[in-house]
């Protein structure tokens, strides 16, 4: 059967490696039920390394995390339900309040309550969804009436070809936002922005926590993507292995022509199941498409495919539910492991922690 492994090891590993670059407390992202590890599995494997918070991006989320301990849980995304609210406040969840009228739900809610709710201030630095305006803040002293502040953050805008200077445009609006605050007598409490892109370009920017997701994965980019290790794969039985003749043209687009007599197996996963679909996400531009088809002439990427711990050609192109692999030279060909981005991965597949690297 078809399973994304998760390696709880290569999540230790990242999390060592992200303390080295850094003092300040880890929020781990855990949105989209764990990022598609599970939540459980998530929570699991990053709990034992140092997890200072868990960041969720619903209410369901976040009474999940509740129910299975007393970890901070912060609440990325705003809540309005006012039954809801009443049952997060008394579960102590932490809020985002980013606007005047989630303030007064949650004003309302903590009185009927009887606690005030507690929250972390998004600040709007150009990324333009949740928080109040960076250079419009006159609001936010009488916002915050009834509620408890305990930290104040914004989110930079990273899906963009120069996001190192988009990122550190919007910090230099962050620390004017902050000194605003601290000029009206509101003490921002634990300030955060970066996320896990941002954090590897420019590590924490002396704020006093990271928010991170994708790097706790081993899914970054950026000058310190060698560090970190994938910590999740597709193991895929192979379905049949057939010995194709050297000239053959085999694979979905009809172009893979073999070059030598090859043993060719069929792995039923494709791209419904979340294979070979994380690169969607580049950016575009022309230029930046030509350099990128450079730069993998010159430095091929090893293939994302293996069996028996060594690398295996794709052959052709990936199809909705098939692939095809050059298996000649593998050790193994009973399975094979493929490389993918777990928030991709078709909810009904199984999700199974592990411990080291193999079952």
């Amino acid at each position: 059967m078809t399973t994304l492994r998760i390696r709880a090891s290569a999540i230790e590993h990242n999390l060592r490696a992200i303390r080295q670059r850094t003092s300040a407390r880890i929020i781990a992202v855990v949105k989209e039920d764990g990022y598609g590890l599970g939540l459980g599995n998530a929570r699991a494997a990053c709990l034992p390394c140092g997890v200072d918070f868990f960041a969720v991006g619903t209410a369901q989320e976040a009474l999940r995390l509740k129910e299975m301990g007393g970890e901070e849980v912060l609440l990325l995304t705003p809540e309005l339900c006012p039954e809801a609210l009443e049952v997060l406040i008394r579960r102590r969840v932490l809020f985002m309040v980013g606007s005047a009228r989630q303030a007064e739900a949650l004003r309302c809610a903590g009185e009927r309550a009887g606690m005030a709710p507690r929250v972390h201030l998004k600040v709007d630095t150009g990324l333009g969804r949740y928080g109040y305006r960076w250079d419009a803040l006159a609001d936010v002293p009488r916002d915050l009436a009834g509620l408890r502040l305990e930290g104040t953050y914004t989110h930079f805008a990273t899906q963009t070809r120069d996001y190192v200077r988009v990122c550190r445009r919007q910090a230099a609006r962050f620390a004017r936002a902050l000194d605003e605050l601290r000029g009206m007598g509101i003490d921002p409490g634990l300030t955060h922005a970066c996320a896990s892109r941002a954090f590897c370009a420019l590590g924490d920017l002396g704020y006093g926590a990271v928010r991170l997701g994708s790097a706790l994965l081993g899914r970054c980019t950026g000058p310190l993507r060698a560090a970190f290790q994938n910590a999740a794969y597709l193991e895929a039985p192979v379905y049949q292995v057939r010995l194709h003749r050297r000239g053959d043209v085999v694979g979905y687009d009809a172009r893979c022509r073999l070059a030598r007599d090859t043993l060719v197996g069929l792995v039923r996963v494709g791209h419904a199941d979340g294979a070979f679909l994380s690169g969607a996400a580049e950016p575009q531009g022309v230029v930046h498409a030509l350099a990128r088809c450079a730069r993998r002439a010159l430095f091929p990427a090893q293939s994302p495919i293996s069996a028996g711990g060594r690398p295996v050609p794709l052959l052709g192109s990936v199809g909705m539910n098939h692939l095809l692999v050059d298996l000649t030279d593998a050790p193994e060909r009973e399975a094979v492991r493929i490389d993918v981005s777990p928030l991709l991965v078709r909810r009904e597949i199984p999700r199974r922690l592990i411990a080291g690297d193999g079952a």
